[in-house]
């Protein structure tokens, strides 16, 4: 089973980090994925998150990009996200009230 990916785009003269995440994003990869994401938002302006390619997903994600939407906040920086998953994971972050906890552009 494949273990989540994380890459990071950054651009100096909007002083953006753009970062793609896929893979497995669950209670068992959470914490890795935590710590790359501080350092992948130190000292960004713009912070965009793209979610895609996802084998499987809990609600500890969507935990996870609320709190970094709350530290951008505090730190004047703007969050976007976007999500491409896949039918099921989507239905049930959906019924659940998941995408409503955080600002989805």
């Amino acid at each position: 089973m494949k273990k989540h990916t994380l890459k990071v785009k950054r651009n100096k003269k909007k002083s953006s980090s753009t970062i793609s995440l896929g893979g497995q994003l669950n209670v068992s990869t959470i914490v890795d994925i935590y710590a790359e994401f501080k350092k992948a938002i130190k000292d960004a302006k713009i912070v965009i998150v793209n979610i895609k390619d996802v084998e499987d997903a809990d609600i500890t994600l969507m935990q996870m990009l609320k709190s970094f939407e709350i530290h951008c906040q505090k730190s004047s920086t703007e969050f976007k996200t976007s999500f491409e998953l896949p039918e099921d994971i989507n239905h049930l972050f959906d019924k659940a009230g998941l995408f409503k906890l955080i600002n989805i552009n």
